[in-house]
């Protein structure tokens, strides 16, 4: 699971990624709107969650839960699952 503190928002913490850890789990911010999580297994070809995701806008959940969810509909424009 992946949390954002919003400073500006008096620590507000949203979760923007779901799923569980692969062996090969990295975060990096390429810009200051924009995390790119690498997420997955090497030796297991289906176990790639790796995603970019415009902070605010989207969100990614592994099983589809956000997705579905009324309340994360209005908070988010894009939710992404593992297909």
């Amino acid at each position: 699971m992946v949390e954002i503190t919003n400073n500006n928002e008096k620590n507000k913490i949203k979760i923007v990624y779901y799923s569980d850890a692969k062996s090969n789990i990295s975060i990096e911010w390429l810009d200051e709107d924009t995390l790119n999580i690498l997420n997955d297994n090497p030796n297991y070809s289906n176990s790639n969650r790796s995603i970019e995701l415009e902070i605010g806008k989207e969100i990614y959940h592994d099983i589809g839960l956000a997705c579905k969810s009324l309340l994360m509909k209005d908070e988010y424009e894009t939710c992404y699952q593992n297909e």
